[in-house]
């Protein structure tokens, strides 16, 4: 398996297609917005607009030559972003909002729908998507929303209708999530790791 990540910065135009595969790494500076925040599965390559409205897809079957595929409106500025699958999560910058997006066909992909992590979670710093469902079976997704010192679950148990937050973990900072395990930074110095299933979390470790 070849290692392919995307990285990006809210204060530069381009956004980096790094190909670990080759010795030395292969880097290809791709032209995006005027900032960008990024997320990457598979092939494919999500740039959200910093402090913009909109989420452009990149093919990067061929690392080395990213093409882009098809754009989406979000309705509010975007903060942050998560791709899995076929799903595109994009977090609110100074707001509480998030918007699934599906991606299935590339060349026109569409808002889901909206959902509101307020009132536990005002201003959203980071968005994980996962789902732990198996290949070729409709996805449960479940989103790890983190920002002003909380964390929420989403769980879109029906995409099209949104989700309702769930506090996860007050006090807490950046978090990540695989579809199985969510890991909250806290701000008492730890990161406490959660089994997440559907819209319940069971506290596994607490790591110092």
């Amino acid at each position: 398996m070849v290692a392919v990540v995307a990285a990006a910065s809210p204060d530069n135009s381009d956004f980096a297609v790094i190909n670990f595969g080759a010795t030395p790494p292969i880097v290809v500076m791709t032209p995006g917005f005027d900032g960008n925040v990024v997320d990457c599965y598979g092939t494919v390559v999500a740039v959200g607009e910093s402090s913009g409205y909109s989420v452009a897809l990149f093919d990067i079957s061929w690392p080395e030559t990213p093409v882009q595929t098809g754009t989406v409106q979000t309705g509010f500025q975007i903060g942050s972003i998560s791709i899995y699958g076929s799903y595109v999560l994009t977090g609110e910058l100074n707001g509480s909002r998030v918007s699934l997006i599906d991606i299935s066909n590339p060349a026109s992909p569409y808002v889901l729908s909206v959902s509101d992590c307020a009132p536990s979670l005002n201003i959203i710093s980071s968005v994980a998507l996962g789902s732990p469902t198996l290949t070729n079976v409709a996805p449960k997704l479940t989103a790890v929303v983190s920002g002003d010192n909380n964390s929420v679950i989403l769980y879109f148990a029906d995409p099209p209708v949104g989700a309702v937050a769930v506090p996860l973990l007050y006090n807490a900072w950046p978090s990540d999530f695989d579809g199985w395990t969510a890991a909250v930074a806290n701000g008492d110095g730890g990161t406490h790791t959660y089994a997440v299933s559907g819209n319940i979390a069971t506290q596994l470790t607490v790591v110092p």
